[in-house]
């Protein structure tokens, strides 16, 4: 039985290679916003569950690879042994951009569960909600 921490295989990814394809942006604006983070320095990174095959395939097609170069960072669910909800692809991406996990770290999340135990784990998470970022 696959649980949610063990690594996906070439068998049971197959359905979803035969029919993934086919990307877009959510609302419209992101390259912009993504572009505009970059321009103020802030570091941003991709942390997914996504199997990296899948994930760069995507991340290739939006706006016709304009995303790709915009991220510091990118962690997929095959790239750490543990998956999120789990912290062990935060503190990776963390250690691959040299960073400590403290509070100067944002892991923005669209759901605003989970957001309160962040800070006792060395990092904070702020939820996403249509754009706007909140505690």
């Amino acid at each position: 039985m696959r649980t949610r921490n063990t690594p996906l295989t070439k068998r049971s990814t197959a359905p979803y290679r035969r029919h993934y394809g086919e990307v877009h942006a959510f609302e419209g604006g992101e390259l912009a916003l993504l572009r505009e983070l970059n321009e103020f320095d802030v570091t941003i990174g991709i942390l997914t569950n996504r199997e990296r095959e899948f994930f760069e395939h995507e991340l290739a097609k939006l706006d016709d690879g304009a995303w790709c170069d915009l991220f510091a960072v990118t962690i997929c669910g095959d790239d750490s042994t543990r998956r999120k909800p789990n912290p062990e692809p935060i503190y990776k991406a963390l250690e691959v951009l040299k960073e400590p996990a403290d509070l100067a770290c944002w892991y923005p999340r669209r759901q605003f569960y989970r957001c309160h135990r962040s800070e006792t784990r060395g990092y904070h998470i702020g939820a996403v909600q249509r754009g706007r970022l909140g505690p």
